[in-house]
């Protein structure tokens, strides 16, 4: 009996590991890489939404100039963002994700199109009948400029961000107010990072 008894406690330690196993990403650390980050996505996912898939981008300001990186990782319920930038106006600003990966048009940004899902919903993660796809927080830069942020979205994929014409995410002039239509009184487009689609 007590051997019986050692026996399935062992066996439910192991099961135990094992599903603890199972809650890491399979890349590991989900720290910002410290290696060139071009716009990419790793391996392609057996579905639309693999666990643990990411896209990367770089962010250009309005002159053109790298200010940084962002990162989206596929988790079970959406996407963790990572977002890591310098260069850019004191304050409150509107992030968004927008339904084209261009961000040739410096200084404007319009190329990279509407917010994804504008089409299909309202602006705003406090409207009453939104938020659309493409809504994310605000991001408050400090004084030196800078931001390190950390934010999930469970309204999009790391799959459409790389669907056939990309995405990119735009930083606006100033804070979203998540009800105003069509942009939350967010203002211009100063700075974008182009996750680019697939051929």
């Amino acid at each position: 009996m007590r051997r019986n008894l050692f026996l399935l406690l062992a066996a439910s330690g192991f099961l135990a590991l094992a599903a603890c196993g199972q809650a890491t990403p399979p890349d590991g650390d989900i720290a910002l890489p410290a290696d060139d980050r071009a716009a990419t996505i790793s391996e392609t996912p057996a579905n639309s939404t693999a666990y643990g898939k990411r896209a990367r981008a770089r962010v250009f300001g309005s002159d053109g100039e790298r200010i940084g990186d962002v990162v989206a990782w596929q988790g079970r319920d959406g996407v963790l963002v990572q977002l890591d930038v310098r260069d850019l106006p004191p304050g409150s600003h509107g992030v968004h994700f927008h339904s084209v990966g261009d961000c040739d048009d410096l200084d404007i940004f319009k190329a990279s199109g509407a917010h994804i899902g504008a089409a299909y919903g309202h602006h705003g993660l406090l409207h009453p009948e939104g938020p659309h796809r493409g809504n994310l927080p605000n991001i408050n830069v400090g004084a030196d400029g800078s931001a390190i942020v950390e934010f999930h979205s469970n309204l999009i994929s790391v799959a459409e961000l790389h669907d056939a014409d990309g995405a990119a995410l735009i930083i606006h002039q100033t804070r979203d107010d998540h009800q105003t239509q069509p942009i939350g009184g967010s203002d211009g487009r100063i700075a974008c990072a182009p996750f680019r689609g697939r051929s």
